[in-house]
């Protein structure tokens, strides 16, 4: 007889309901591929849904109200109570309900201390700080979400670099569509490496490692209030190709260099010179998506003048050759 493998997904408000449906439909191919290979002893894979709703019939979760747990009708035969893997999908909406959520927390919480695998992906990691299984772990979300990441729960280690980090009895992915990569994970680790390589050629899934650096767009914050700060990120993204260096820098804003540099960290979140490399990388990441311009003419362009240096910069900054980037995402 096979073992069971039970698997809770939450349906939360914001989830997104196609990575929420698509979990149920992949663990229901991955059965179909296991069933194939009758000699492997994979086991079976029991989706149910667990879903965080308001308590008040009716009312809505911006208002406050504190969470119920219910099961769906469909659950049968699973155990009500414990699960071997708890997932939490990516949200598409804006909700901030951490403070409302009680219950849920009792349930995740509850659900880890019993042996559960807690799995994320996007946004979902947020579920699992809330509930204060994050604190001093090592966890990976949406590249975008970072620093409201950050600022809301700083006792987890954040690597958005990452698309997927599996620390064992927790396991995070970045991206919206990471549920992929996430069910694939939980497929090896449940089943076996070579099943999960299967389900990667049924969905055309690159089953090999990968992170988030090549997707980072260079997004900088403009929003912090010093208004001469941004009076100089302004001119900079103005002036990038002239050779700007501190020394202009400080004349544009008639401050000195230590002001500068204070001021500059403290509201953009970067140094003025690592602020100027990223405006500059992200100038030759949009030449490589859209032009036909030659590499060696890009890395002049942005001002770069010894192009192995770049090359080098290139490569620690998105984990690609320029020429491997510019294969994936050339338009």
């Amino acid at each position: 007889m096979k073992n069971m493998v039970n698997i809770a997904v939450l349906s939360y408000p914001g989830a997104m309901k196609s990575a929420h449906y698509g979990l149920f439909e992949f663990f229901e191919v991955a059965n179909t591929l296991a069933n194939e290979h009758p000699g492997s002893n994979w086991p079976f894979f029991r989706c149910s849904t667990r879903s965080a709703l308001p308590d008040v019939p009716g009312m809505s979760p911006e208002l406050g109200t504190e969470y119920k747990m219910t099961a769906d009708s469909g659950a049968e035969g699973a155990d009500d109570n414990i699960f071997d893997i708890v997932v939490l999908p990516p949200r598409t909406a804006e909700i901030d309900w951490a403070m409302r959520a009680g219950n849920c927390r009792r349930w995740l919480k509850f659900q880890h201390q019993k042996g559960a695998v807690m799995a994320s992906a996007c946004a979902g990691a947020f579920l699992l700080a809330d509930a204060g299984l994050l604190d001093g772990r090592r966890v990976t979300t949406h590249w975008g979400l970072a620093e409201e990441f950050r600022k809301r729960y700083p006792k987890a280690f954040l690597c958005e670099q990452e698309l997927l980090l599996d620390e064992g009895d927790i396991i995070t992915a970045g991206g919206m569509m990471a549920w992929m990569d996430l069910a694939l994970r939980l497929v090896e680790k449940f089943a076996s490496p070579f099943l999960s390589l299967l389900l990667g050629k049924y969905f055309l899934v690159d089953t090999g490692q990968r992170d988030q650096r090549c997707y980072q767009s260079f997004s900088p914050k403009l929003t912090h209030g010093d208004m001469e700060i941004l009076s100089l990120q302004h001119w900079l993204h103005k002036n990038w190709e002239e050779g700007v260096d501190l020394g202009k820098m400080t004349d544009e804003v008639h401050m000195s260099e230590r002001t500068l540099q204070r001021r500059f960290t403290q509201a953009t979140g970067f140094s003025p010179s690592s602020y100027v490399m990223k405006l500059r990388l992200q100038k030759a990441r949009e030449y490589l998506e859209t032009s036909r311009a030659s590499i060696d003419e890009i890395v002049w362009k942005i001002g770069y003048e010894d192009q192995s240096s770049f090359r080098k910069l290139f490569r620690r900054e998105t984990g690609l050759t320029p020429s491997e980037y510019r294969k994936r995402f050339s338009r």
